[in-house]
């Protein structure tokens, strides 16, 4: 049984939201924010392999951001399937964190979800471009496919109506969130496949899918479709900590905790086969022609962008929990970040990282105790 959490707008936020346009315009805004900020330019351990960058610079900038209450959390980089870097800072839960530390990843589980989700695909046991609705039931939208769930055009939003008939004082199963849009039919943003707007309606749905199709729980398909497949030693799905409601889509629980190692094998064993055949991974790693003009930088769960250079991945964005799974597509480098808590740069900390490896100038952000209230430049 899948139990839907759903992140970022509060539910004080989301009850003033009258159309739907106004939705796919906060989701557009996020999606802007969370995703391209990065690439703008700009107690502890540590384990080099310095074949790139400057693994040693590196650990300095990591304590120096630590000490100035700026980094709490875990950073690995790897190259092909070889961890070259490292490092660990602060606790976790009470204990010192390491790279082998589980942690909620947020949003960053949705290439999880998608994985499972081709794995699917791959069996025979669904198709991308058949309705939803011949594998979920209720579902009142035919003309929403597999495939524009995947890569989020299909237009779906429901949070408006979770908020406004659903106790949000406690979970919400697959089976109630079915049941629910089903009776109130909230009406699509767009038409199916014509523009992108993120929304974590999609992948709740999503997860739907695999509890019917399969029979089994979203926790199982994970553990038997992606964990195993790739060799996830520490991953497991359980509370994600957040509000009864709030957080992402998960199952037995309502999320998926990894490890920083973790993610970078779950990357490398994706995209050489492990878990689906090339065929899958090159739709997967592929935004969509949408009609028009209109454009999407979003794959099957992660974003892709050219700017600085071209990369693929995900941030997860949740109250106890900043997250970040990015490859290089050029060179296959992979960075994993996680960072408990709430008061983080963890955006802007990603993008120093990613231009030091490259041997390009960087900024990191400042402490907070440097500026006024009124004057911090993030």
């Amino acid at each position: 049984m899948i139990f839907l959490r759903l992140s970022i707008p509060s539910r004080a936020d989301l009850s003033n939201i009258q159309r739907p346009m106004r939705i796919n315009h906060i989701y557009r805004l996020l999606n802007f924010v969370f995703v391209f900020a990065v690439f703008a330019g700009t107690g502890s351990s540590a384990q080099t392999d310095d074949s790139r960058g400057s693994a040693a610079e590196l650990d300095s900038i990591l304590a120096t951001l630590h000490a100035d209450g700026l980094f709490n959390g875990t950073l690995a980089i790897s190259e092909g399937d070889k961890i070259v870097y490292r490092a660990a800072f602060g606790e976790y839960e009470g204990e010192p964190v390491t790279t082998r530390t589980p942690i909620y990843l947020v949003s960053v589980s949705k290439a999880m979800a998608a994985a499972a989700v081709l794995s699917l695909v791959t069996d025979g046991r669904i198709a991308l471009d058949k309705p939803v609705g011949d594998y979920v039931r209720p579902c009142p939208y035919r003309e929403v496919t597999v495939r524009h769930l995947l890569n989020q055009t299909s237009g779906l939003h429901f949070f408006s109506t979770i908020t406004a008939y659903h106790d949000t004082t406690k979970s919400l199963t697959s089976h109630g969130l079915l049941a629910l849009i089903d009776e109130h039919k909230p009406d699509l943003a767009f038409e199916p496949g014509t523009e992108f707007a993120y929304d974590n309606a999609n992948y709740a749905v999503l997860g739907a899918l695999l509890e019917a199709v399969t029979g089994r729980s979203y926790s199982e398909n994970l553990r038997e479709r992606v964990f195993e497949p790739a060799g996830l030693t520490s991953a497991f799905v359980a509370p994600s900590g957040e509000a009864d409601w709030i957080g992402w889509v998960g199952g037995d629980g309502n999320a998926v905790h990894a490890s920083a190692e973790d993610l970078l094998t779950f990357d490398y064993a994706f995209r050489t086969g492990k878990i689906v055949p090339p065929d899958l991974i090159r739709e997967a790693e592929s935004p969509p022609t949408l009609p028009g003009g209109a454009e999407s930088r979003y794959g099957f769960g992660r974003f892709l962008t050219d700017d600085p250079r071209p990369l693929i991945g995900h941030f997860g964005e949740g109250t106890n929990a900043k997250t970040g799974l990015w490859r290089e597509r050029e060179t296959g480098t992979t960075y994993a970040i996680l960072m408990p808590g709430d008061d983080i740069r963890r955006t802007a900390i990603l993008g120093a990282v990613m231009a030091l490896w490259n041997g390009k100038p960087y900024e990191l952000p400042r402490a907070r105790k440097d500026f006024g209230s009124e004057q911090l430049p993030f």
